[in-house]
Protein backbone atom coordinates (compact mmCIF):
# COMPACT_ATOMS: atom_id res chain seq x y z
CA UNK A 1 0.00 0.00 0.00
CA UNK A 2 3.02 2.61 1.43
CA UNK A 3 4.15 1.50 -2.64
CA UNK A 4 1.32 2.34 -4.38
CA UNK A 5 0.92 5.63 -2.52
CA UNK A 6 5.27 6.32 -3.48
CA UNK A 7 4.44 5.67 -7.19
CA UNK A 8 1.54 8.00 -6.97
CA UNK A 9 3.45 10.60 -5.72
CA UNK A 10 6.25 10.38 -8.12
CA UNK A 11 3.54 10.34 -11.35
CA UNK A 12 1.93 13.34 -9.97
CA UNK A 13 5.36 15.14 -8.86
CA UNK A 14 6.55 13.84 -12.63
CA UNK A 15 3.11 15.42 -13.94
CA UNK A 16 3.67 18.70 -12.26
CA UNK A 17 7.00 18.95 -13.34
CA UNK A 18 5.89 18.51 -16.58
CA UNK A 19 3.51 21.36 -16.93
CA UNK A 20 5.76 23.71 -15.85
CA UNK A 21 8.65 22.68 -18.02
CA UNK A 22 6.08 23.06 -21.24
CA UNK A 23 4.83 26.26 -19.46
CA UNK A 24 8.50 27.86 -19.11
CA UNK A 25 9.32 26.37 -22.90
CA UNK A 26 5.85 28.45 -24.52
CA UNK A 27 6.89 31.77 -22.38
CA UNK A 28 10.27 32.02 -23.11
CA UNK A 29 10.88 30.46 -27.17
CA UNK A 30 9.79 32.15 -29.65
CA UNK A 31 7.13 29.70 -32.16
CA UNK A 32 7.97 28.75 -35.34
CA UNK A 33 4.43 29.85 -36.59
CA UNK A 34 4.43 32.90 -35.04
CA UNK A 35 7.85 33.72 -37.75
CA UNK A 36 5.83 32.29 -40.54
CA UNK A 37 2.88 34.57 -39.61
CA UNK A 38 5.15 37.76 -39.58
CA UNK A 39 6.73 36.74 -43.09
CA UNK A 40 2.91 36.39 -44.42
CA UNK A 41 1.83 39.54 -43.04
CA UNK A 42 5.39 41.53 -44.39
CA UNK A 43 4.89 40.06 -48.08
CA UNK A 44 1.32 41.05 -48.20
CA UNK A 45 1.66 44.46 -47.03
CA UNK A 46 4.10 44.80 -50.00
CA UNK A 47 1.63 44.15 -52.39
CA UNK A 48 -1.27 45.49 -50.89
CA UNK A 49 -1.22 47.93 -52.99
CA UNK A 50 -0.38 46.47 -55.95
CA UNK A 51 -3.05 45.21 -59.19
CA UNK A 52 -0.49 42.36 -59.34
CA UNK A 53 -2.28 38.37 -58.43
CA UNK A 54 0.20 36.71 -56.24
CA UNK A 55 0.83 33.51 -54.13
CA UNK A 56 3.40 33.32 -51.25
CA UNK A 57 5.02 29.87 -50.34
CA UNK A 58 7.23 29.53 -46.91
CA UNK A 59 8.65 26.45 -46.52
CA UNK A 60 8.23 25.21 -42.77
CA UNK A 61 11.16 26.90 -40.26
CA UNK A 62 12.90 23.81 -38.57
CA UNK A 63 11.16 23.24 -35.45
CA UNK A 64 14.03 22.94 -33.28
CA UNK A 65 14.81 26.36 -33.74
CA UNK A 66 15.24 27.97 -30.24
CA UNK A 67 14.76 31.47 -30.17
CA UNK A 68 14.51 33.96 -27.06
CA UNK A 69 10.59 34.62 -27.26
CA UNK A 70 10.97 38.34 -28.43
CA UNK A 71 9.84 40.71 -25.83
CA UNK A 72 10.28 43.76 -28.44
CA UNK A 73 9.15 44.29 -32.17
CA UNK A 74 9.54 41.71 -34.40
CA UNK A 75 10.78 42.77 -37.97
CA UNK A 76 10.93 41.26 -41.16
CA UNK A 77 13.19 42.79 -44.09
CA UNK A 78 14.47 42.31 -47.28
CA UNK A 79 18.76 41.77 -47.54
CA UNK A 80 20.06 44.20 -49.34
CA UNK A 81 20.59 42.88 -52.98
CA UNK A 82 17.54 40.37 -52.48
CA UNK A 83 15.50 39.43 -55.45
CA UNK A 84 11.73 40.45 -54.82
CA UNK A 85 9.79 37.10 -56.65
CA UNK A 86 11.05 33.84 -57.07
CA UNK A 87 12.82 32.40 -54.94
CA UNK A 88 13.64 35.35 -52.19
CA UNK A 89 15.47 35.47 -48.83
CA UNK A 90 13.92 37.46 -46.03
CA UNK A 91 15.12 38.25 -42.23
CA UNK A 92 13.53 38.57 -39.38
CA UNK A 93 15.21 40.04 -36.57
CA UNK A 94 14.00 40.60 -32.36
CA UNK A 95 14.91 44.00 -31.31
CA UNK A 96 14.31 43.02 -27.56
CA UNK A 97 16.63 42.48 -24.78
CA UNK A 98 17.98 39.53 -25.97
CA UNK A 99 18.09 40.02 -29.86
CA UNK A 100 18.25 37.97 -32.94
CA UNK A 101 18.77 37.48 -36.63
CA UNK A 102 17.68 34.92 -39.01
CA UNK A 103 17.17 34.04 -42.51
CA UNK A 104 15.03 32.59 -44.44
CA UNK A 105 13.95 31.28 -48.14
CA UNK A 106 10.62 32.08 -49.08
CA UNK A 107 9.21 32.20 -52.44
CA UNK A 108 6.78 34.54 -54.52
CA UNK A 109 4.87 33.83 -57.76
CA UNK A 110 3.68 37.18 -59.27
CA UNK A 111 1.18 37.12 -62.93
CA UNK A 112 0.58 39.27 -64.92
CA UNK A 113 -0.37 39.63 -68.28
CA UNK A 114 1.98 39.16 -70.94
CA UNK A 115 2.06 39.77 -74.94
CA UNK A 116 2.29 36.25 -76.78
CA UNK A 117 2.35 35.82 -80.59
CA UNK A 118 -0.70 34.36 -82.26
CA UNK A 119 0.64 33.40 -85.40
CA UNK A 120 4.40 33.08 -86.90
CA UNK A 121 5.80 36.51 -88.39
CA UNK A 122 8.88 37.62 -90.47
CA UNK A 123 11.35 39.98 -89.40
CA UNK A 124 9.55 43.59 -89.61
CA UNK A 125 6.22 42.99 -89.14
CA UNK A 126 4.60 45.83 -87.21
CA UNK A 127 2.45 43.92 -84.74
CA UNK A 128 -1.46 44.69 -84.16
CA UNK A 129 -3.80 44.03 -81.65
CA UNK A 130 -4.80 40.95 -84.00
CA UNK A 131 -1.49 39.46 -83.84
CA UNK A 132 -1.37 39.45 -79.92
CA UNK A 133 -2.75 37.67 -76.99
CA UNK A 134 -2.23 38.04 -73.55
CA UNK A 135 -1.98 35.70 -71.04
CA UNK A 136 -1.38 35.75 -67.63
CA UNK A 137 2.01 34.49 -66.61
CA UNK A 138 4.36 34.02 -63.70
CA UNK A 139 6.63 36.89 -64.32
CA UNK A 140 8.89 36.00 -61.86
CA UNK A 141 9.81 32.42 -64.07
CA UNK A 142 10.58 35.12 -66.70
CA UNK A 143 13.49 36.89 -64.84
CA UNK A 144 11.48 40.16 -66.17
CA UNK A 145 11.93 39.39 -69.35
CA UNK A 146 8.55 40.22 -71.12
CA UNK A 147 6.28 42.98 -72.47
CA UNK A 148 2.76 44.00 -71.69
CA UNK A 149 0.63 43.28 -74.87
CA UNK A 150 -0.20 47.22 -74.95
CA UNK A 151 3.10 47.61 -75.34
CA UNK A 152 3.89 45.61 -78.46
CA UNK A 153 1.87 46.96 -80.31
CA UNK A 154 2.41 49.02 -82.89
CA UNK A 155 6.03 48.04 -82.73
CA UNK A 156 8.14 46.07 -85.38
CA UNK A 157 9.60 42.93 -84.72
CA UNK A 158 13.72 42.39 -85.15
CA UNK A 159 13.54 38.93 -86.50
CA UNK A 160 10.92 36.05 -88.02
CA UNK A 161 9.45 34.64 -84.60
CA UNK A 162 7.47 31.18 -84.03
CA UNK A 163 3.78 31.18 -83.47
CA UNK A 164 3.44 31.33 -79.41
CA UNK A 165 6.17 33.09 -78.68
CA UNK A 166 6.47 34.69 -75.28
CA UNK A 167 7.63 38.62 -76.42
CA UNK A 168 10.48 40.03 -74.86
CA UNK A 169 11.68 43.67 -75.37
CA UNK A 170 15.34 42.06 -77.11
CA UNK A 171 12.11 40.78 -80.13
CA UNK A 172 11.04 44.47 -80.41
CA UNK A 173 12.00 47.60 -82.46
CA UNK A 174 10.40 51.07 -82.53
CA UNK A 175 9.45 52.90 -85.74
CA UNK A 176 11.38 56.19 -85.13
CA UNK A 177 9.33 59.36 -86.06
CA UNK A 178 12.30 61.32 -86.62
CA UNK A 179 15.90 59.76 -88.46
CA UNK A 180 18.78 61.36 -88.73
CA UNK A 181 19.81 63.74 -91.08
CA UNK A 182 16.37 64.03 -92.21
CA UNK A 183 14.44 68.07 -92.48
CA UNK A 184 12.34 68.15 -89.53
CA UNK A 185 9.93 71.19 -88.18
CA UNK A 186 11.05 72.60 -84.97
CA UNK A 187 8.01 74.14 -83.10
CA UNK A 188 8.21 76.34 -80.04
CA UNK A 189 4.71 76.77 -78.38
CA UNK A 190 3.37 78.19 -75.60
CA UNK A 191 -0.56 79.16 -74.26
CA UNK A 192 -0.71 82.49 -76.16
CA UNK A 193 1.90 81.97 -79.35
CA UNK A 194 3.39 79.14 -81.89
CA UNK A 195 6.90 79.59 -83.97
CA UNK A 196 8.14 76.97 -86.40
CA UNK A 197 11.27 77.08 -88.30
CA UNK A 198 13.05 73.99 -89.97
CA UNK A 199 15.56 72.12 -88.45
CA UNK A 200 17.98 69.28 -89.30
CA UNK A 201 18.08 65.94 -86.77
CA UNK A 202 20.96 64.95 -85.41
CA UNK A 203 19.64 61.77 -84.32
CA UNK A 204 17.00 59.29 -84.95
CA UNK A 205 14.36 59.70 -82.59
CA UNK A 206 11.39 58.00 -81.18
CA UNK A 207 7.79 60.00 -80.15
CA UNK A 208 8.44 61.36 -76.63
CA UNK A 209 12.59 61.16 -76.78
CA UNK A 210 14.52 64.10 -76.75
CA UNK A 211 17.19 64.74 -79.37
CA UNK A 212 19.42 67.37 -80.73
CA UNK A 213 18.58 69.11 -83.52
CA UNK A 214 20.20 72.16 -85.68
CA UNK A 215 18.24 75.10 -86.35
CA UNK A 216 18.65 75.63 -90.13
CA UNK A 217 18.36 79.47 -90.10
CA UNK A 218 20.50 80.26 -86.84
CA UNK A 219 22.52 77.20 -87.33
CA UNK A 220 21.86 76.32 -83.36
CA UNK A 221 21.85 73.08 -81.90
CA UNK A 222 19.34 72.70 -79.53
CA UNK A 223 17.58 69.68 -77.50
CA UNK A 224 14.05 69.13 -78.66
CA UNK A 225 11.38 66.64 -77.88
CA UNK A 226 9.86 64.51 -80.78
CA UNK A 227 6.00 64.71 -81.04
CA UNK A 228 5.53 63.40 -84.48
CA UNK A 229 6.75 62.22 -87.77
CA UNK A 230 9.26 65.14 -88.58
CA UNK A 231 8.17 67.40 -85.65
CA UNK A 232 9.93 68.33 -82.55
CA UNK A 233 8.92 70.50 -79.93
CA UNK A 234 10.62 72.58 -77.93
CA UNK A 235 8.33 73.00 -75.10
CA UNK A 236 6.38 70.16 -75.71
Amino acid sequence: MVAVCAKALLWLMFLLSADVLHAEGGESIQSVESIAAAIQQFVESKFRQSPDEYEIKIPPIDPRLRLALCSGSMEVFTPQGAREMGQVSVGIRCMGAQPWTIYHRIYIRVFRPVAVLVGAYNAGTVLSSADIRAERRDISALNGQFISPEGAIGRPLKKALPANTVLIPEFLTTIKAVKRGEQVTIRNRSDVFEISMSGIALADGEIGQRIRVRNEQSGRIIQATVTGPGVVDVNP
